[in-house]
Formats: structure tokens, sequence, C-alpha cells
């Protein structure tokens, strides 16, 4: 059984994602195919000491992301993998997946051609996680079965659905994904700024910096390879994460 790891960076190496999704992914995964968009930073550097596998694109183009993971896909195809698992770079796969649960995901996947994984987004820190707000409630397709029938559905735009189409039969595992894309101030306001540049407005935007209803819940450390430190969440969520965006560059919440 073949599985191949499906990942698109952008300067996730200055950001200090990459080298941890990608230490993870070897451990379970026989090859991984990486689409560089243009990133400015080592990232492909630090891609290639993991994978030679990595397709180097010319420009970051956030809003034709579809059209590259269509390239990419061709690219994990002509490796005749039986698997595709796609992550993104601020991501990890729990301990008990990485250490041999997704492949026995595969190996007994019956009748399933993909499964869907619940999305744990980790919140200003390592040790909390956010529920409020549908930061819970995130479940993707992510396991792929190489049935002859891929194929992405390219469009144009922002947060589309990441799976191929052609894929008939989903189950949902209980495997958990580990978001790191809001787990600094940094990221958070990295990312609001980020979307709101490439044309992102309303709740799906405001989102991202509003703590008004806010309500986190502390990790399952079993989830981790390495236990995070602990900390105090009174001095993490003291400051609301808005108070770190100029006034002017914020929409009104």
């Amino acid at each position: 059984m073949k599985l191949v790891g499906f990942m698109q960076i952008y300067n996730e190496s200055s950001h200090g994602n990459l080298k941890r999704c990608l230490e993870s992914m070897v451990n379970y995964c026989d090859e991984i195919v990486i689409y560089d968009d243009g990133s400015t930073d080592d990232s492909v550097d630090v891609a290639r000491q993991f994978t030679p596998l990595v397709i180097e694109g010319k420009h970051n183009d956030f809003s034709n992301e579809l059209f590259h993971k269509q390239k990419l896909l061709e690219f994990a195809l002509s490796r005749n993998p039986d698997w595709i698992f796609w992550m993104d770079a601020d991501e990890v796969l729990e301990k008990k997946g990485e250490e041999g649960g997704l492949r026995y995901l595969c190996h007994t996947a019956g009748n399933y051609d993909s499964f869907a994984f619940q999305e744990i987004n980790l919140w200003r820190c390592h040790n909390y996680y956010r529920l409020d707000n549908q930061y819970n409630d995130g479940v993707f397709c992510r396991l792929w079965k190489n049935n002859g029938q891929l194929k992405m559905n390219t469009v144009k735009g922002l947060h589309h659905r990441q799976a191929p189409l052609g894929l008939t039969n989903e189950g949902v595992t209980d495997l958990k994904v580990l978001h790191y894309g809001f787990a600094s101030d940094d990221s958070i306001v990295r990312k609001y700024l980020t979307y709101k540049a490439h044309g992102q407005s309303g709740w799906a935007l405001h989102r991202l910096i509003d703590e008004r209803t806010l309500y986190v819940r502390e990790v399952d450390y079993s989830w981790f390879k390495e236990r995070p430190a602990k900390v105090n969440p009174n001095d993490i969520y003291k400051i609301p994460i808005a108070a770190k965006i100029p006034a002017h560059q914020q929409e009104t919440l």
C-alpha cells in the first residue's frame, strides 16, 4: 500500500510551520509531493530536505490555489499511489495517526474511498483550542483513494472545497488534525491581513479577530508527540487579538 502526502506551501518555513509538518509526515507517508507558490524564504530548500518531489511555482496567487492543486494532484497521481493524504503546512496529524493510525485506516477502509478528519484549531497557544464561532465545526475530507476519477474543481477564490471531485463514499475518522494557524497572535494577525488583502470580508474575515464569544478548552495532551509546556490562559487571553491590529487595517466588527 503506497501513501503519498500532498501539500501546497508559501513561505511556511519563515512562519515556523514547514519543518514541523514534514518531520511528522515522513513517518507515515511513502512519498510527499509539494507545490510551492513562489516562496521568497527558504521553504523550497527545507522541503527538499524531506522530498525531491517539489513543483516550484512562480507567483503567490492565493485566489488560484485550486488550479495549482490540480497540477499537484496530477503529479501525485503520476507516483501511482493507493491513497493520497492532504495536509497544510501549518497542521500536524495527531500522534496516534502518525504512529500507525493513518496507515491502518487505509488498510481497513473497506468500501470507503475517502475519509474526513476533524480539525482542532489551537488558539493563541498550544494548550487550548477554540470551540465558539464555528471553530470546532471543521471536518475536512483529507484522505483520498486513487480510484481513477480524482480531479480538482478548478474555480477561483478563497476557501472552496479542497478535496477532489470523483469521490463517492466518504467516511469519518476519529483521528484529529492539529491546526497551528491560529496558535500565536502573530499567526492570526498575518492570516487576517492576508485574507483581507485577497478580498475576503464580512463574517468569514471578522471571526479571525472577534473574541466576543471566545470559548476555549484545554487540549488532550495525548494528541501531541511532544507535550506542550502548560500556560496560564489568563496570561494568553487578557488582551483581545483585535487590539493587535491597527484600527485603520480592521473592518468594523
